[in-house]
């Protein structure tokens, strides 16, 4: 019997620890208790991912892996991606897109085998005083940044001053006064509780939001091709059942926070968001040219016409 960990960044009652409990449970039956697996206790991703590469957890799922494979922030550039099926039609193993871009992992011995994608969904804004109506709305605002260079760049193109708040800080630093606002998927801005410190929520959808579910590599390369399949097949049904949760989600909390919960919310018009569009393409382009990646850029674009 060995013991091992999945890192999670979840809090108790939100549906992706409920998945990664289903799952830890499912792979400890599927291999007879040869592994039995524990979720840690919700902790900063960047964090999980340095202990996945390190050795120290097996598995964790969570964006900051782009620190070491920054070809995923093709994921993660601003108004790219029109609906998150489409999102989704990319960014699942085993298509092109996916294959493409997961290469790097070997290609640059980064020492982690990526199983799944868990897509969370379009991220909006949550503030403290005002609502984003128009592009000029953006300026000075200071808005957390969740680590990723490319989440930097975008609310620099937008104007606004970005600080890094890890994740499970941002109540608190609203509190505060530290930021203005910060980005993330309606569900979060409940789970984390956000909006007890906030008064608008503004429907931007600029950027989409996913979590890689990763394995450490020598552990990976420990398991049996019958462990490795167990593992690789339980991954692929937490993410599924991930992502449809996330997609139902969605619109529910939207309703929560502007009904019962009592934010304002408010939809940006189609002009704020071409003018929001047009700011951040010069970072889409660099960011494209930087990794090589015009071949996948062009698919995506094609695809959303």
């Amino acid at each position: 019997m060995t013991n091992i960990q999945y890192g999670s960044l979840w809090p108790e009652g939100h549906f992706g620890r409920k998945i990664a409990n289903a799952l830890a449970a499912e792979i400890t039956t599927k291999t007879d208790g040869r592994y039995v697996v524990t979720v840690t206790p919700p902790s900063p991703d960047e964090v999980l991912t340095k202990q996945v590469l390190d050795g120290e957890l097996a598995m964790t799922s969570g964006h900051a892996i782009q620190d070491y494979v920054p070809q995923l922030g093709l994921g993660y550039l601003p108004y790219l991606y029109d609906s998150f099926d489409e999102f989704r039609s990319f960014w699942t193993i085993g298509t092109p897109m996916s294959d493409a871009i997961l290469s790097y992992f070997e290609r640059d011995n980064v020492p982690a085998v990526p199983l799944g994608y868990s897509v969370i969904g379009f991220r909006d804004m949550i503030l403290n005083h005002r609502q984003i109506d128009q592009p000029d709305d953006f300026h000075g605002l200071r808005v957390r940044n969740d680590g990723s260079s490319t989440t930097h760049d975008v609310f620099e193109a937008f104007g606004a001053d970005p600080t890094v708040i890890e994740y499970h800080k941002v109540k608190n630093a609203f509190a505060a006064g530290t930021i203005d606002a910060a980005a993330n998927t309606s569900f979060n801005l409940i789970y984390m509780q956000w909006y007890e410190e906030t008064t608008n929520v503004s429907l931007t959808s600029h950027q989409i939001l996913t979590n890689l579910e990763i394995l450490n590599r020598d552990f990976w390369d420990s398991l049996s091709p019958t462990d490795r399949e167990i593992f690789r097949t339980s991954i692929s049904g937490a993410c599924e059942q991930f992502a449809q949760t996330a997609k139902e989600q969605r619109s529910i909390a939207i309703e929560r926070l502007g009904g019962e919960l009592g934010l304002s919310v408010n939809e940006i018009s189609h002009e704020t968001k071409a003018t929001l569009k047009a700011e951040v393409e010069p970072l889409k382009r660099a960011f494209v040219a930087r990794y090589g990646l015009q071949h996948e850029y062009d698919a995506i674009v094609a695809a959303s016409h």
